[in-house]
């Protein structure tokens, strides 16, 4: 496992040069990649800099964000599915080999039949999109009961509801390129338990990780979807044995921080970089201490105190990235 930033989750708005400086100072293993931003030229610099940069960093792209609402226009839809198929080869030359999506967990139009089978119908073509990439594709089932709350019928917000889901949509041979995304937020709130991670999952089908921990003073079924708390921060999510749990499946890849927090994103991008891998490295340090060993696969980190600037800089000068952009 390795800790990944999600710059939008934590309140980190820069260019993706200075995410990667801002990542590879503190200690982070991966960063999403802003697909979008590079699709439509927002970012200034080339790919192949972008290779190098990351490189010199020793950073690797976590996963980038596919469409979600699977409910709007079908001419929306069609025009986000032709903007995948050109920026998929991006992704690919850059050596982001995951992709995340999921389900808005309830709806006013459609009930829970008819909103599966048009999930069914638009997610399969982006499955099989994603794999003829060689990209796993990962979905997100949302927990919070106060969402679901608002609209009169419910849709998927359960690990085993996503399952059916992933089942559905798993192009022939497949199995591979489709799983889920496993947010520890989501799983608290729709009640999860260890026994649904260790007895429904195994590595293949977990893509992407997201740690957080639930507000205090709420109960579970007054958690909101977009106000959470940093890892390990209010003890109420079960950190140690969902850490364990997906450790003993053997999941080896990005473990992202996603805490919504309000407070946390009026702080400087380096506060927040800092307090994130903080926050990362304690939840993750359950697993070690429990072991009395360090997992090979869980990449550790030097304490804040103890990194340098220096041993990053080094190798982002030696990989050229500081050389004129040319477009």
């Amino acid at each position: 496992m390795y800790i990944n930033m999600q710059p939008d989750a934590v309140g980190i708005d820069l260019p993706l040069k200075e995410v990667i400086l801002l990542a590879a100072k503190h200690g982070f293993g991966g960063v999403d990649l802003p697909l979008r931003s590079i699709g439509e030229g927002q970012e200034s610099m080339p790919l192949e800099q972008i290779k190098d940069m990351m490189a010199g960093a020793d950073l690797r792209f976590g996963n980038f964000g596919a469409p979600w609402d699977y409910a709007e226009d079908e001419l929306i839809f069609d025009k986000r599915i032709e903007e995948l198929k050109a920026w998929l080869p991006i992704a690919q030359r850059l050596g982001c080999d995951r992709a995340t999506s999921g389900a808005i967990p309830c709806s006013d139009e459609l009930d829970y039949g008819a909103n599966f089978d048009l999930h069914v119908a638009r997610l399969t073509p982006i499955a099989q999109l994603m794999a003829d990439h060689g990209i796993r594709f990962g979905l997100e089932f949302i927990g919070p009961k106060t969402l679901r709350d608002e609209k009169r019928y419910e849709f998927i917000h359960t690990l085993p509801q996503m399952l059916e889901l992933v089942a559905a949509i798993t192009p022939p041979g497949g199995e591979y390129y489709v799983g889920v995304l496993l947010d520890s937020y989501h799983w608290y709130t729709s009640e999860g338990t260890a026994e649904q991670l260790t007895g429904l999952l195994d590595n293949q089908k977990i893509v992407v990780v997201h740690i957080n921990d639930a507000v205090a003073g709420r109960g579970r079924d007054e958690q909101m979807d977009l106000e959470r708390q940093l890892p390990c921060t209010t003890g109420i999510i079960d950190s140690k044995t969902f850490v364990d749990c997906i450790k003993s499946i053997g999941y080896r890849g990005p473990v992202t921080v996603e805490p919504f927090d309000a407070e946390l994103e009026k702080q400087e991008p380096d506060v927040i970089a800092k307090r994130v891998i903080m926050s990362a490295e304690k939840m993750l340090q359950l697993v070690i201490e429990q072991d009395n060993t360090t997992a090979p696969h869980i990449r550790t980190f030097a304490p804040p105190a103890q990194r340098e600037q220096s041993d990053f800089l080094p190798r982002l000068q030696r990989s050229a990235v500081f050389a004129p952009i040319r477009l």
